[in-house]
């Protein structure tokens, strides 16, 4: 009866190897995320929103850092336009996110579809880089979500979990989650700085690319 049960496990152990190599190296829905799935609340919330490319208006750089303050996240939002081709131009706003849409932003996160490998990004032109890293944090636990792939929902992405758990995202959930925080912000204040860098070309035209 022993030697069955040993072969009995072993077959076991067998078909779950062939069923991990099978997929691709995916790995079990939420289990790593399993804090944002829960929408656990964080210590912080960071995001680093930029691009760069051959504007006018390069490079753009949005970030904030969220906290929590009694009902809602709060933090200031810093905007820089320009820097490559024009001065620079900043400023800044205050931002309030109630704690619904915290947990609404968490519960997108953790849909992300995950897999172990090396993080290789889509760059397949020129003069469009994105730069967007947010950071989930907790006590005990960050959770890193980056990226410099091209496209819309700029896919793949790298996910760290720190200190040194590092997996690839093949999916737009990070981009979509970043719009539920994106829709507080006051867009007419990077509209605002967009027409002073472009306005610091329409002297020379020719001399400031397009």
């Amino acid at each position: 009866m022993g030697s069955m049960n040993s072969k009995g496990s072993f077959l076991q152990y067998f078909l779950f190897l062939i069923t991990v190599f099978s997929s691709g190296c995916q790995v079990p829905p939420n289990q790593p995320l399993k804090e944002l799935a829960e929408a656990r609340l964080p210590e912080s919330i960071m995001i680093h929103d930029g691009w760069g490319g051959l504007s006018p208006v390069a490079p753009i750089i949005v970030k904030y850092t969220l906290v929590q303050d009694e009902e809602n996240f709060s933090g200031q939002v810093y905007c820089s336009v320009g820097g490559y081709f024009t001065n620079t131009y900043y400023d800044s706003e205050f931002v309030t996110i109630p704690v619904e849409s915290v947990e609404l932003f968490l519960k997108k996160l953790s849909d992300s579809s995950i897999e172990v490998g090396e993080y290789i990004p889509d760059i397949t032109w020129t003069d469009d880089y994105p730069d967007i890293n947010m950071q989930v944090e907790y006590k005990f636990k960050v959770f890193e979500f980056s990226t410099s792939s091209q496209g819309e929902k700029n896919v793949p992405r790298k996910l760290k979990i720190y200190p040194d758990t590092i997996y690839v995202i093949n999916s737009s959930a990070p981009s979509d989650a970043l719009q539920i925080l994106k829709a507080f912000l006051d867009r007419n204040i990077l509209n605002k700085l967009f027409e002073k860098a472009e306005g610091e070309c329409s002297s020379d035209y020719f001399e400031c690319p397009q």
